[in-house]
């Protein structure tokens, strides 16, 4: 059967999916004999962020328990010989890579990467939450994994929620020409980081023949949960916005890190026992308020966590 559908594909194309095969199954044995993991956390990169990757491995993920599973999504279509080649000593030593063959690497094809992703976890791997992140996210392993211990695990859709984005439809990458649904988009996570519990990511995936894929895959997983018993938690933890809003030691996600900022996150928490050396407000928060209509939801009037908590 494999030499029937090789023998259908032209050459190139035949001896990249023998790779990605190949590594791919690399990688379920390696998930097969690790223990079962409580949450894995999939890394959406390009294949020109090494130095990214490498500082995820060597700061936030290094840190991880053991129950706590990191791979990398990278797509590989129309990729040059040469940088196949890197990736694939990259996977070898890593062990950590999830590579699509018919997948590129640009911002139209998130969601369609995401949707890779949450296959593999579902097909492969027994586990309780499955966390998307970008690979420049920094994130607080130790306290979101004790935070997601005492959730219930069933319907949960936890992140940084906005319901009164308005809908692109002209000019950017976020341009959304398909989304017909109404001039805002449905509450959804944002992309730096969210977590979805194990029965939405198997209904996603059991259904994704009928899932529309928006451009932005953040948005994408917002529209196709709209319909399910979901507890959507709103955490303001999650700086995981197209901006930082600052830092914060109450933090568990931050976005928009680069590789120098997370060692120095990383070292400020094992030398001063916090996320920041000093905290900044850059941008202000809000609490979402779910008892009015989305348009209403986001107020950004919070100018000091102190003690405040989540109201779920």
């Amino acid at each position: 059967m494999v030499r029937i559908l090789l023998s259908r594909r032209p050459k190139s194309q035949a001896i990249l999916l023998v790779i990605c095969t190949l590594l791919t199954l690399r990688l379920i044995i390696k998930t097969l004999t690790s223990p079962t993991p409580f949450m894995v956390i999939f890394i959406l990169s390009r294949e020109d962020n090494r130095l990214s990757r490498d500082a995820i491995r060597a700061t936030w993920m290094k840190d991880a328990p053991s129950d706590v599973t990191g791979i990398f999504v990278i797509g590989l279509k129309s990729q040059p010989p040469e940088v196949i080649d890197q990736l694939k000593a990259e996977s070898k030593e890593f062990g950590d890579l999830l590579l699509l063959p018919q997948q590129s690497d640009t911002y139209g094809t998130l969601t369609s990467k995401l949707m890779g992703a949450l296959q593999f976890a579902i097909s492969n791997m027994d586990f309780r939450f499955f966390m998307k992140v970008d690979d420049d996210s920094f994130v607080r392993v130790d306290a979101l994994r004790r935070e997601a211990k005492r959730i219930d695990g069933r319907g949960v859709y936890w992140g940084f929620f906005d319901g009164r984005a308005p809908v692109v439809k002209t000019g950017g990458p976020w341009i959304e020409s398909g989304w017909i649904m109404c001039d805002t988009y449905v509450p959804y996570a944002k992309g730096g980081g969210y977590l979805l519990s194990h029965d939405l990511v198997k209904f996603i995936t059991d259904n994704s023949h009928m899932m529309t894929q928006y451009n932005s895959e953040d948005v994408s997983v917002g529209a196709w949960l709209v319909p399910l018993e979901v507890k959507r938690l709103h955490d303001f933890r999650f700086n995981t916005e197209y901006r930082s809003r600052g830092c914060s030691n109450r933090y568990l996600v931050t976005h928009k890190v680069n590789a120098h900022q997370m060692y120095t996150l990383h070292q400020n928490i094992h030398r001063l026992g916090r996320l920041c050396k000093q905290e900044v407000t850059l941008w202000h928060s809000y609490i979402y308020n779910w008892h009015v209509p989305p348009s209403e939801c986001c107020h950004r009037n919070l100018t000091d966590y102190g003690d405040i908590q989540n109201d779920w």
